[in-house]
């Protein structure tokens, strides 16, 4: 998963982006090396694969199964490389994965036990089937399988039968907006005087209960329904679409806004009875997800206000990052001395350069830099562009 995002469809962006021949072969150089891992009895992929050995395995904390985000992020990249190459292979690996995981059926659709459109986190690369924890979220684990089903949509309109992608992504979105958001008229911050009014939080979800824990990873679900929120119709949908991504937004804008250090904690949990939301896993590791949001909300509505935000929050990144060495994450973002060196990690994610200020820098760019209807961002934010010559039926 993490070398596909971030080095297959890295090579990929930059061979769409320069035509250089050398970079679509280092492209399958890679491809070559991740493909052993498909070689299971259902077709879905080990999470890690060795490549001397081809010898593949999932992680044993997860019973040795494969996660939803893992094996249902990969159709964009091997789509596109599959494009460039003009090499069906590569399709034929992300196809075969998509249909075992697209071939479960809920028990109860219309149920917060089984909801239509989402999925459960783990699934047997021995079986292709889902284990029985009854688990969904569109954050951790969850999340970026979600993203593909809009994004692949997106990436290759004329392919044949793509719109069951699209079928997907409403129908999991449908099911979040019924069982996944929790309406607050007001949230206040434990401890402390801020407040946010008119706040909806996004559950995870557990055998048909809601579990009001937030990670930061959400926050990225606002620029899929930007993305859904085109060529959706009924137009109350969009409606829907669009209020929710702009709640979202506002919601993790204010994990960051309400801390002393300006930076979000990681994981963010609200309790129903007491209309309070309190960091769970208080540190701040440069993550994409708010300021993607924001980038998608500007984009869509031009507000000046998501610039702001945009601002406010590279501000407390360089004040609290920044190092004579290189910019690092923090331990504890509810501390003013959070600059201190006892309060930082001492890493530099990969993901900061890749995502976080490229996101960033596209906020405070034209409009026609990176063109959306051109060009697709993959969960890493590397952009491909569109293909309308891939037919290869989804």
């Amino acid at each position: 998963f993490e070398t596909n995002i971030r080095v297959l469809g890295g090579l990929l962006s930059i061979y769409d982006l320069t035509s250089d021949e050398n970079f679509l072969q280092r492209a399958v150089q890679v491809a070559n090396a991740i493909a052993p891992a498909f070689e299971t009895k259902s077709g879905i992929p080990y999470t890690m694969i060795n490549p001397f050995t081809k010898k593949g395995e999932c992680f044993s904390f997860y019973q040795n199964s494969a996660v939803l985000a893992d094996a249902g992020t990969l159709q964009l990249e091997f789509f596109t490389l599959a494009d460039r190459t003009k090499d069906r292979k590569w399709y034929e690996y992300a196809k075969k994965t998509m249909d075992v995981i697209l071939s479960y059926k809920p028990i109860s659709p219309n149920s917060i036990m089984t909801p239509l459109g989402l999925y459960p986190l783990f699934i047997h690369p021995s079986t292709g089937k889902f284990t029985l924890e009854r688990s969904y979220a569109v954050g951790a684990l969850g999340d970026s399988f979600y993203e593909y089903l809009i994004k692949a949509w997106r990436a290759f309109p004329n392919a044949q039968g793509r719109s069951k992608y699209r079928v997907e992504f409403d129908n999991s979105m449908d099911s979040v907006l019924k069982f996944m958001v929790s309406k607050f008229p007001k949230l206040k911050w434990q401890g402390t005087s801020k407040e946010l009014h008119d706040a909806w939080f996004l559950n995870d979800l557990k055998n048909g209960r809601q579990v009001l824990n937030m990670d930061h990873l959400a926050c990225f679900i606002s620029g899929a329904l930007v993305l859904g929120a085109e060529h959706a119709s009924p137009n109350d949908i969009v409606k829907g679409y669009l209020a929710l991504a702009e709640h979202m937004t506002t919601l993790c804008r204010n994990f960051y806004h309400a801390q002393a250090s300006g930076l979000s904690p990681d994981v963010v949990v609200a309790a129903s009875a007491s209309g309070s939301m309190y960091g769970t896993h208080n540190q701040n590791i440069q993550r994409p997800e708010t300021v993607e949001a924001i980038f998608y909300m500007y984009r869509k509505t031009g507000d000046e206000k998501y610039r702001k935000w945009a601002w406010e929050i590279f501000q407390s990144m360089k004040e609290m990052y920044a190092t004579d060495t290189g910019w690092t994450g923090i331990r504890d973002v509810r501390k003013k001395e959070a600059a201190l060196p006892q309060n930082r990690d001492d890493i530099t994610q990969t993901f900061f350069f890749a995502e976080t200020l490229k996101y960033l820098y596209l906020t405070f760019g034209s409009g026609d830099e990176i063109d959306l209807n051109e060009w697709v961002f993959n969960t890493e934010a590397h952009p491909v562009k569109v293909s309308r010559e891939f037919t290869f039926p989804f």
